[in-house]
């Protein structure tokens, strides 16, 4: 675990970004997109009380792109920014976008994320079905590894 050490007022946005390193003893080689979004964020207080978080999209096709990592090799995948906000501010407009949001009291979080990896897919017939495609993409969960942030 990794304690950050800033802490932040409400309305703070933090910039995310993964690092990704291959451990593997040969090649990896996965898809993501460019500027990821829609990864589960876990956030617990200090009891280990998993706390309530959103999610916004940005619209458009996203931007993908193959990595093919050598063993050792790291990756840094930029991310939508996460938000932290007090129960007050949640009728305010935010001044930047976020993806991520926090909702919660001040205290100490230990924050992570689960990002999802699904090689190449095509939207099937309906326009809504996500079908994977065969082929060389890793596909699997990672979870990040975690930070403690102090919120005021």
């Amino acid at each position: 675990m990794v304690e950050h050490s800033a802490s932040h007022l409400p309305g703070a946005q933090l910039d995310l970004r993964f690092h990704l390193r291959n451990i593997a003893k040969g090649p990896v080689q996965l898809a993501s997109e460019h500027w990821r979004q829609g990864d589960r964020l876990i956030v617990l207080d200090e009891n280990g009380v998993e706390q309530r978080t959103g999610c916004s999209y940005q619209s458009g096709i996203p931007i993908r792109i193959r990595y093919v990592l050598q063993p050792g090799q790291e990756v840094v995948l930029d991310s939508g920014a996460l938000g932290y906000r007090s129960f007050e501010q949640v009728s305010t407009k935010s001044h930047f976008p976020v993806i991520y949001q926090i909702l919660s009291v001040p205290g100490r979080y230990t924050i992570r994320y689960e990002l999802e990896f699904h090689g190449d897919w095509i939207l099937a017939p309906d326009g809504r079905t996500i079908i994977n495609l065969p082929g060389a993409d890793w596909t699997g969960t990672i979870f990040t590894g975690a930070i403690t942030i102090l919120f005021r």
